[in-house]
């Protein structure tokens, strides 16, 4: 499979986010949503489709894969809001391909630091940014839900050259 990794355009890829969110069982983005998120705070995100050759071998866009979106904090960091991956196409690598790509926009834009927050219940999201090389700071209590369920702190730091090196799948490739 060839996949293209392009930032988010509103409102253009509305539908394809939100078409994840509702297929992940979470709260689906609305157009708003992402206007406040991108605009008044400068958020930034990343959406990664399949890619197919039409009969002029030009690349079309197909299905959306996976999204993430982030938001600045303090002056130099970033927090992963939300991200999610189509289930058909988990555990193959994209959501690594992904991240590296993310990493290597918020470096270029003068980020030193991505942090993610998740649910102490989110086994998965924990192995995935384990596996991105994210380390648990901190245990958040009662962050989720009527305050029942933790939220767990990840923070990666970006100042080193080499992040993330070896992680992208060669099909996977940053949008200019």
């Amino acid at each position: 499979m060839t996949v293209r990794v392009r930032p988010i355009s509103i409102p253009a890829d509305l539908d394809a986010i939100a078409s994840l969110s509702f297929g992940l069982g979470e709260v689906a983005w609305t157009e708003r949503d992402l206007w406040v998120c991108f605009g008044a705070h400068r958020g930034y995100g990343l959406l990664t489709l399949s890619t197919r050759l039409d009969e002029e071998n030009r690349i079309v866009e197909a299905a959306p894969l996976g999204f993430a979106i982030c938001l600045p904090v303090a002056p130099d960091g970033c927090r992963i809001i939300d991200m999610a991956i189509h289930e058909d196409v988990r555990r193959k690598g994209l959501g690594l391909g992904m991240m590296a790509v993310l990493m290597l926009s918020l470096r270029r834009a003068g980020k030193l630091s991505v942090d993610v927050v998740v649910s102490e219940r989110s086994l998965a999201a924990q192995r995935f940014f384990r596996a991105c090389d994210f380390r648990a700071t901190q245990v958040l209590r009662g962050l989720f839900r009527d305050g029942s369920v933790d939220g767990i702190h990840f923070e990666y730091p970006l100042q080193r050259e080499g992040d993330l090196a070896g992680v992208a799948a060669a099909d996977v490739k940053e949008a200019r």
